[in-house]
């Protein structure tokens, strides 16, 4: 919530902040406490956070954020997607609403991604994934190919 309240990305929280897009939380959701493992799309491997994957692979990562979704106006969903801002889709099930499946999106730069799944959390075999591992190999590749290590 953090980059949406610093508006690094583009939508707001609870409709408190003035921006074009919203974050709204669902009652329905409010006894969540155990992450569940969903489908994501990777819809773009050119980015520091998905260079280990190939875009258009489907990749198996738990959720845990329960009433978080992302809406935002037809505008700005043009935006996202005329700009490749959309990184990540639920595939299949949408599991918490968000407008065109999103789960997770950049800025325009693609250097500040805001993702709702746990990618942390499926980094080994035993935690029912390993497809999250590759998130953090894109970043590591991406900071010793830019010089910055």
């Amino acid at each position: 919530i953090t980059l949406l309240a610093k508006a690094m990305l583009p939508f707001v929280v609870n409709h408190l902040l003035a921006g074009d897009a919203a974050v709204y939380w669902s009652p329905a959701h409010l006894f969540l406490v155990a992450a569940f493992f969903i489908l994501l799309l990777v819809e773009t491997d050119r980015l520091p956070f998905t260079r280990d994957y190939r875009a258009g692979e489907t990749i198996r990562i738990p959720i845990a954020h329960g009433q978080g979704n992302y809406h935002c106006d037809d505008e700005t969903l043009a935006e996202l997607r005329q700009n490749g801002q959309i990184v990540f889709r639920y595939a299949g099930e949408n599991p918490n609403g968000s407008v065109d499946a999103i789960a997770g999106i950049v800025n325009r730069e693609g250097n500040v991604l805001g993702l709702m799944p746990h990618p942390e959390r499926a980094v080994r075999e035993w935690m029912g994934s390993a497809d999250g591992v590759r998130f953090f190999t894109s970043m590591l590749k991406y900071w010793r190919e830019s010089g910055a290590a």
